[in-house]
């Protein structure tokens, strides 16, 4: 108990410290306008797959996830690493998210609140942890949230696009012609409608230009971090350790 009291001490003042920095993303967190097509892994990591709700084949829970085997009732328990957890648990949020996909939200900001409320308490049912940092944990969550979220939202218009190429169709600048888009549904587990009520949403003036600034300000970002496949927050507490 002494080392675990120790590690959430430590976790708690690096968080402290991290939220002090400056953070220019919630604009872009919260409105799914960089559209660039980059992933996120300099933030958290490399999912590696959709690796569904499960995510349990990718470590003992141990480590840099920072969780430990879990106890009686067969939850494991974690500890939040900066903005999010380990990367195994992030794809275990990923797989929350992609199983609660059932509106049509095009951005994070659209998905009602008891719906982020009702995918955590999902998440409560596989992770515990120390209930002194239960507010900490639920923000780290819905930092996961709002990434995979944005994730979805980019692989879902390429593969559409794609689709209409598959069909002769052309995008000039590889640019996102939501008219000819909102044609093709990706697959059967999409319906067309609401695909289409989707494409209508991002097929406005305030969309394109919010992404269009989205893009600019991803290419002009000059503070991108090599640690390779971890994300920041992970390599900082590595470096650390």
């Amino acid at each position: 108990m002494a080392d675990l009291d120790g590690l959430l001490n430590t976790t708690t003042a690096l968080h402290d410290a991290l939220k002090d920095i400056p953070n220019n993303d919630d604009d872009d967190l919260d409105g799914d306008f960089d559209d660039t097509g980059d992933s996120d892994e300099d933030d958290f990591g490399s999912d590696g797959g959709s690796g569904g709700e499960g995510g349990g084949d990718d470590g003992d829970g141990s480590g840099n996830d920072g969780g430990d085997s879990g106890d009686a009732d067969g939850r494991e328990l974690i500890i939040r690493q900066g903005k999010a957890f380990g990367n195994r648990i992030n794809r275990s949020i990923k797989g929350i998210l992609d199983q609660c996909l059932d509106g049509d939200w095009i951005t994070f900001k659209k998905v009602p609140v008891v719906k982020q409320k009702s995918m955590f308490k999902r998440f409560k049912t596989k992770y515990r942890w120390d209930p002194r940092t239960e507010q900490n944990i639920y923000d780290g969550f819905i930092n996961v949230l709002k990434r995979r979220f944005r994730d979805n939202m980019k692989v879902l218009r390429k593969k559409f696009k794609q689709n209409a190429r598959d069909d002769r169709h052309e995008f000039p600048d590889d640019k996102d012609n939501f008219d000819i888009m909102c044609k093709y549904s990706p697959d059967d587990s999409m319906p067309l409608g609401k695909w289409q009520r989707m494409c209508d949403q991002w097929n406005t003036e305030q969309w394109k230009k919010r992404s269009e600034a989205g893009r600019a300000n991803r290419k002009n970002d000059l503070c991108r971090h090599t640690g390779g496949s971890i994300g920041f927050d992970e390599h900082h507490l590595c470096m650390v350790n």
